[in-house]
């Protein structure tokens, strides 16, 4: 397991299905819905996946107790 810095960000959105869980990472990608809810392009995601890979990290998402789904980055130690 690597050790580093982790953060995590709670959304509303939910991430129950597996195929999502990697594919909103992927540029231009966004979740279902309405576009109304997902004003986005679909690109930060896949920005963030990008940055953490190139710092020795990674970027994943899992759901959240009660709903939702929480969005983890760990980059790796200096």
């Amino acid at each position: 397991m690597k050790t580093g810095s982790l953060s995590s960000s709670r959304t509303r959105a939910t991430a129950s299905r597996t195929e999502l869980k990697d594919a909103i990472f992927e540029p231009f990608r966004q979740g279902p819905g309405p576009a109304s809810t997902s004003p986005g392009v679909g690109v930060g995601l896949s920005l963030v996946a990008r940055f953490a890979e190139l710092h020795g990290g990674r970027a994943w998402v899992e759901d959240r107790p009660g709903g939702g789904a929480l969005v983890q980055v760990l980059l790796a130690e200096a």
